[in-house]
């Protein structure tokens, strides 16, 4: 936290795909490489209806070849 009115956090993401059209599908579920990884930093303000996003940065850290 910053000060009382206002915070800013990092999120990590990983993103994975699975194409839920594959027939015949069973658990578990193949794992293919991520799609992408990254990072969501944010800032954060409070308000009266409580504290709300104020800005969002992403910064892709990995990205799979083909996209």
């Amino acid at each position: 936290m910053l000060d009382e009115d206002h915070a800013e956090g990092v999120t990590y993401y990983l993103a994975l795909h699975y194409d839920p059209g594959t027939p015949d599908a069973k658990l578990p579920l193949p794992f293919e490489p991520p799609t992408t990884m990254g990072e969501w930093h944010d800032k954060f303000v409070r308000t009266p209806q409580g504290w709300r996003f104020a800005q969002r940065e992403t910064r892709r850290v990995f990205a799979n070849r083909a996209e």
